[in-house]
């Protein structure tokens, strides 16, 4: 008699258990859909912010490439003297850019004298020079000229920058040359920033993929334009 009551609880334990379970696999459903609902949408932000970067980081290299075609195209500085600046192809004055031409000519002139003077001294007078001299350079061209007018003591320098832009003449060809290759080079860096768009592709894609297809959603920032740069070598 025991045993019949011993079977007849296991069989009510076990069909309280097969009725629980089958409660507790029917109730989760909601419960898996928000959690999955939850987990697209996170998904769905971080592609978007992965978007953004892909983004900010195709802006950042076109923007470097097109500073690079700036600096490609600037005339280099070679020396300073005065107000005078020297580079490869000009020479910068009073805010102006004069251009090198093969009639371009560098001269120095010693201008005044050397005199002889007295100064009080301990026992009455002495003889001390009174160098009243004073350099003068001017670089002149068939349509302009520049002149800097500079004491004696930088004669040494303002004969060193005579010489650097008479070279400069000899050479103009070659440093109109290394400034066209310079542009070629940066213009070609330029082209491969604008079109390196792998990685803003894959992140756009990515997007799509988990908003669904069809265009991107209004709020995301649009892409870089790519604006025509002026060539410098205009």
């Amino acid at each position: 008699m025991l045993w019949r009551l011993v079977v007849l609880l296991v069989i009510v334990l076990l069909l309280l258990l097969w009725h629980l379970g089958r409660r507790r696999r029917a109730e989760p459903a909601p419960a898996r859909q928000a959690t999955t609902t939850a987990r697209h949408d996170e998904a769905v932000a971080a592609a978007r912010e992965q978007l953004q970067h892909a983004q900010a980081a195709h802006a950042r290299a076109v923007e470097t490439a097109q500073q690079r075609l700036t600096q490609a195209g600037l005339d280099r500085h070679v020396r300073s003297i005065g107000d005078l600046e020297l580079c490869r192809m000009s020479v910068r004055a009073s805010g102006q850019q004069r251009w090198l031409t093969p009639d371009t000519r560098f001269v120095l002139d010693v201008v005044g004298e050397q005199r002889w003077t007295t100064v009080p001294a301990t026992e009455g007078l002495r003889i001390a020079p009174d160098d009243q001299r004073a350099v003068r350079l001017r670089v002149t061209d068939p349509g302009w000229v520049e002149t800097a007018r500079l004491p004696i003591s930088e004669e040494d320098e303002a004969r060193s920058f005579v010489a650097a832009g008479t070279s400069a003449v000899r050479s103009l060809d070659q440093a109109r040359l290394a400034r066209q290759r310079r542009i070629e080079v940066a213009l070609e860096e330029l082209r491969v920033a604008r079109e390196d768009t792998e990685q803003l592709d894959l992140a756009r894609m990515t997007l799509e993929d988990l908003e669904g297809a069809g265009p991107l959603r209004r709020d995301l920032p649009a892409p870089p334009d790519d604006e025509d740069d002026e060539d410098p070598r205009a």
